[in-house]
């Protein structure tokens, strides 16, 4: 049996998919712990903002196909964890919705992290 080294384009990919995965995992981790914490500042829901929208691009982008059997993160793992983060913005969303309406900067900074195209003030 003949061992082929893996080609160099594939093993960046797989590498950088699995980055991706563990920075996914841990948005969201800190997305869920707002979930039970009592009154939140402004800044506080600015950053739930922030971690929203970096967990939805992640989410969408994040290849299932690159995640090998013995990987301590599953794309079945990050299923259920997205559903915990759903409750927590479920639960939080009439207040992150107040919070955000009286401060919108905070909204166009979320949406420049994964966009480049995104205007000065939304």
């Amino acid at each position: 049996m003949l061992w082929y080294p893996m080609p160099r384009t594939i093993a960046r990919t797989l590498s950088h998919c699995l980055l991706q995965a563990k920075q996914l995992f841990l948005r969201m981790v800190s997305l869920l712990c707002y979930g039970h914490s009592g009154s939140l500042a402004t800044a506080d829901f600015a950053h739930m903002c922030e971690l929203i929208v970096l967990i939805n691009h992640g989410s969408m982008r994040l290849d299932p196909r690159f995640f090998g059997k013995d990987q301590t993160i599953t794309p079945k793992d990050l299923q259920a964890l997205h559903v915990r983060c759903l409750d927590v913005v479920a639960s939080r969303s009439s207040e992150l919705v107040n919070a955000m309406r009286g401060a919108r900067q905070h909204l166009t900074s979320a949406f420049k992290k994964v966009s480049a195209l995104t205007r000065a003030m939304l």
